[in-house]
């Protein structure tokens, strides 16, 4: 089985066609092989990331919209957490309560910052006796992280 990667909705090989196989854990044996990214991968995520970010609906959506659409993505992973929950145990070797543990918190991770949204308004300060500030929260871009097998997480910058 070929894990690609998925970009501009679609499933795609790395640029440099280079991958790698993850083994599962109770055997030591190559389960899947896994597409390698590396930064031309990545560039090419970003760009398609930030086309979507400028050219799509989520900026311009109201703040209670886009709590909703994660809500949905909560709830969707809710419905599937055993699955999801079997999948991690499989990869990572973790008992499968913890696996469940990992998958209930990634629909609450969803669920928090759709809280987030919809608790944060816009504030306004007053400076002086003459000024006011103003705080407009609004979705700022697009960002990104390559993950390395057994290495740590390489952030990417912010791209505006």
């Amino acid at each position: 089985m070929n894990l690609e990667h998925y970009i501009d909705g679609a499933h795609v090989p790395s640029v440099s066609g280079q991958t790698f196989s993850s083994l599962e854990p109770a055997t030591n044996r190559p389960a899947l092989t896994v597409a390698s990214g590396d930064a031309e991968d990545v560039g090419l995520a970003v760009r398609a990331a930030l086309k979507a970010f400028t050219d799509g609906p989520w900026p311009r959506m109201a703040g209670e919209q886009r709590a909703a659409v994660l809500r949905g993505i909560a709830a969707a992973i809710e419905a599937r957490d055993e699955r999801i929950a079997e999948l991690e145990c499989g990869d990572t070797g973790l008992p499968i309560t913890q696996a469940r543990g990992q998958a209930r918190r990634a629909a609450h991770n969803f669920r928090f910052f759709a809280d987030v949204i919809s608790s944060l308004g816009e504030d306004v300060y007053r400076v002086g006796s003459a000024q006011l500030n103003y705080v407009v929260r609004k979705p700022g871009g697009v960002a990104g992280l390559i993950t390395r097998p057994g290495r740590r997480w390489w952030p990417i910058p912010t791209c505006r």
